[in-house]
């Protein structure tokens, strides 16, 4: 059943290869320009038209994590039909579409082009290591003008991919997951110790705490076990002990994120109740996120299914501009810190969605933890692991970038897993 029945397989799978690549090569930018969508749905179209979505769906329709990313989308469908005269649950529509979209186009994709989730991967591999290089000398070119250090450090060194320091930290961590885990997707070993080298110099220069915390933890256990002698297991902690302790004890912007947090000062967010001059740290402005979204549940009595969507906003800046938060200087471009999500998942399911949004996000989560240990999928585990650490600081599933690295991962691995499995049994 192809409308192009005339156009061979062999060259609809070209081009199939071409713009998979492409897309996944695109992703870090997506917040710059938004390629990846449109070579997705671009894919998407050729491959209905090509008559390859008319396959044999059986095996889909049994896997509980794309039923899962359907109840979590339609949860954004059932409020967007009861409030749809607001922008903010508008806007969640097609944002998070991809939930639907993505699991559907990579399993129409693996199961007619046997091999192509591997040429993704490397394109999102090559994508995240070309911006990387491209943001460092995008750096040293500024520096050389401005003399100004900073341009290497945060959302300074991540400015030209338009993301935030945090979001490409969560793209690179990724890209050197798949090259930790697994190198063989690289035929030089000294290609692949550069480029992890550079990647993970590039983290520490984004300055994530968090990120940087959680992920080097979780790629040091690989490194460890994948270390063939004693010397070499010695090595590796080794070489973390001396990256702590020279960011530890000299003077440099990335010691400077971590100092900038004052734990103590954590009391007064949650007991203050004026804000007014008040200037925040990134620990500080989300312990009063979540102090004021605990207070919103409570007072409109929505923890069973939350404000429905991200329409708790309106009332959430009217206790912003009550305690006296800034909201910014009177001008449309600054609204200060309204209008600010959550900056904790969990926190902002909760306030969505109330205790079904939060236990389906969770359901996920471990679903696919279960899944990855059980088909022994690594990229899949440290990926799961990742989220589920970083979902406490960002709330990752209210962006594109961050909506889509989190999806076509891990539907991407989830398909995979299962069908490496398959292929060994028969």
């Amino acid at each position: 059943m192809e409308i192009w029945g005339e156009i061979p397989r062999s060259a609809l799978r070209r081009v199939a290869e071409v713009l998979f690549f492409s897309a996944m090569f695109a992703l870090p930018w997506i917040n710059k320009m938004r390629v990846s969508t449109f070579l997705f749905f671009t894919l998407g179209g050729i491959l209905f038209l090509g008559g390859a979505v008319f396959i044999n769906y059986s095996w889909y329709k049994k896997q509980i994590l794309f039923w899962l990313f359907l109840s979590y989308y339609a949860m954004q469908l059932f409020a967007f039909f009861i409030y749809h005269h607001d922008a903010y649950v508008y806007a969640d529509i097609e944002r998070k579409a991809a939930f639907i979209f993505i699991p559907f186009l990579l399993y129409v994709l693996t199961t007619n082009y046997r091999g192509i989730w591997q040429i993704g991967v490397k394109g999102f591999i090559y994508g995240n290591v070309t911006a990387a290089i491209l943001c460092f000398i995008y750096a040293i070119v500024r520096y050389i003008i401005s003399r100004n250090i900073e341009v290497f450090f945060y959302h300074e060194y991540a400015r030209l991919t338009g993301a935030s320091a945090i979001y490409f930290s969560f793209y690179l961590l990724i890209a050197l997951g798949y090259i930790i885990l697994k190198p063989k997707l690289f035929k030089s070993r000294a290609i692949v110790k550069i480029i992890a080298f550079f990647l993970y110099v590039s983290i520490l220069l984004l300055s994530s705490k968090m990120l940087i915390v959680a992920g080097t933890l979780l790629l040091i256990i690989p490194l460890f076990k994948s270390a063939r002698s004693l010397v070499l297991k010695t090595g590796v902690v080794f070489l973390g002990i001396c990256i702590s302790a020279a960011i530890a004890c000299t003077g440099n912007p990335i010691k400077k994120r971590y100092a900038d947090i004052h734990i103590l000062e954590g009391s007064s967010v949650l007991n203050n109740n004026n804000f007014s001059n008040y200037i925040f740290d990134g620990l500080s402005i989300r312990l009063l996120l979540w102090r004021l979204g605990t207070e919103l549940v409570k007072e409109k009595r929505m923890w069973i299914w939350g404000a429905g969507g991200e329409r708790y906003h309106s009332s959430l800046n009217s206790k912003i501009i009550q305690y006296g938060v800034y909201s910014g200087n009177g001008n449309s471009d600054d609204q200060g810190y309204q209008n600010y999500n959550m900056h904790d998942q969990y926190m902002e399911s909760y306030l969505q969605f109330g205790i079904v949004g939060v236990i389906l996000l969770t359901a996920m989560l471990a679903c696919i933890i279960h899944h990855s240990v059980r088909f022994e999928n690594r990229v899949l585990s440290y990926t799961a692991i990742l989220f589920s650490f970083a979902f406490v600081t960002e709330s990752a599933l209210e962006t594109q970038s961050g909506i889509l690295l989190f999806i076509i991962i891990t539907s991407g691995e989830w398909i995979q897993s299962q069908k490496k499995k398959l292929t060994v049994q028969s």
